[in-house]
């Protein structure tokens, strides 16, 4: 009996770290495809974290960049931060499915800039939504640390 290994997705927040101590998390745990999931992906006090800047970086040590924040960022379409309704809503959804069909093929680790995962959507959204169709997430800590993600009292099985 063969058994099929489960998918997995990987999370981080790039917080103020330098570009140096952000690639090297990345680059340990080989990731190769980042999916910034911010729906603002310009920094003015961190500026290698902009968009253009942040996928010529990446691309230049061989990994490849795309934003799906209008798909996968944090905001409902009325521009709240509801979790629960943001699950809900078709743009969402279709992200998940584009993010879902990433993972058998790619190391995909999703960005955002919140570097504590407790408080961060990447964790009280994506993750729990990728959790639900049997996926495998961890969450990159700062210190390279790679913490396992956990069904939140909101996102039981139902």
């Amino acid at each position: 009996m063969v058994l099929e290994e489960a998918l997995q997705c990987y999370t981080v927040g790039h917080s103020d770290l330098d570009a140096e101590e952000f690639m090297a998390l990345l680059t340990v745990k080989g990731i190769d495809l980042v999916v910034d999931a911010r729906a603002y992906p310009y920094n003015s006090h961190i500026p290698h974290y902009d968009r253009d800047r942040l996928d010529a970086l990446l691309h230049s040590r061989g990994i490849s960049y795309i934003w799906m924040g209008r798909q996968l960022g944090c905001l409902t379409s009325e521009g709240r931060l509801d979790p629960i309704a943001r699950e809900r809503e078709a743009s969402y959804q279709n992200g998940i499915s584009e993010l879902m069909d990433l993972l058998p093929e790619r190391k995909v680790c999703v960005l955002s800039s919140e570097s504590d995962w407790h408080v961060s959507h990447r964790h009280n959204l994506i993750a729990q939504t990728l959790m639900r169709y049997g996926i495998d997430v961890f969450h990159i800590e700062l210190d390279g640390s790679v913490i396992p993600a956990l069904p939140d009292l909101f996102h039981l099985e139902e």
